[in-house]
């Protein structure tokens, strides 16, 4: 649970159909109908929504994307009950259309969700990765590092990568050399 808190938390390229199979379970115990409490609508499913979905778990990662929509589905459910009051909770309408190409609002709502969490606000634009650090060049394992990373600190956590790279391969080359001449 405390990984879905950071900016960019999952593997690159995550699968929106998969991910949605997993989230849509989550979305209806939260927001499905109960007694007379209303339905909110799953910003994430339609094909309207489906390139913006993709690019959203992309760019931010889904356990990122799962908490902002869960987030903004409550302040949704608290409008609703509200019954359309001003000022209380957010219109339907803004999350309808979160991933629409036409009108996405992912990055407000990406914005309200940190804001709420206390966390600095951030546009939800991922920053890229340097080609190096401390002049050398970044690998590709390091460049994902700094990517997970965003909003906390990337150069330290691929330092610290770096740091913990060291001492495995340092350790790998002691328990070489102990196993080497035994076989």
């Amino acid at each position: 649970a405390a990984a879905g808190l950071g900016f960019v938390d999952g593997p690159p390229g995550v699968n929106a159909t998969h991910w949605l199979g997993e989230f849509e379970w989550e979305w209806r115990q939260s927001f499905g109908p109960v007694g007379d409490r209303p339905q909110v609508r799953n910003p994430a499913r339609g094909a309207r929504n489906w390139a913006g979905l993709q690019e959203a778990l992309t760019d931010h990662g889904p356990d990122t994307v799962r908490a902002v929509l869960l987030h903004a589905g409550g302040e949704v459910q608290r409008h609703l009950e509200s019954r359309g009051q001003a000022n209380v909770g957010m219109h339907p309408g803004r999350l309808a259309v979160a991933f629409r190409s036409e009108a996405p609002s992912f990055g407000a709502l990406l914005d309200a969700w940190q804001l709420a969490q206390g966390r600095k606000r951030h546009t939800g634009k991922i920053q890229s990765a340097p080609a190096e650090l401390d002049g050398v060049p970044l690998t590709d394992e390091e460049q994902r590092v700094w990517m997970r990373a965003q909003g906390e600190q990337p150069e330290r956590a691929v330092r610290e990568h770096r740091q913990r790279s060291i001492a495995a391969s340092f350790a790998d080359e002691l328990l070489g050399g102990a196993f080497g001449g035994a076989a």
